[in-house]
């Protein structure tokens, strides 16, 4: 395999990492950061809510509403 192709990404850190070390480049249409910044620019969310969802990316197993 020397490279993947998907329509989004997260942008996970061992994703990332996981690819690397495979020597697979990894291309990708959008990400989560571009999502939610464009939701965030048309009024789909507000400021508050993108904070809660950096705060899920960040630790999405372990995330529980309210932390």
């Amino acid at each position: 395999v020397k490279g993947m192709v998907a329509i989004f990404s997260y942008g996970f850190q061992v994703a990332e990492d996981n690819f690397s070390k495979a020597g697979v480049d990894l291309i990708t249409l959008t990400n989560y950061h571009t999502l939610t910044e464009l939701a965030l620019q048309s009024g789909y969310i507000k400021e508050e809510q993108v904070e809660l969802l950096r705060q899920w990316r960040k630790d999405p197993a372990a995330w529980k509403p309210g932390n």
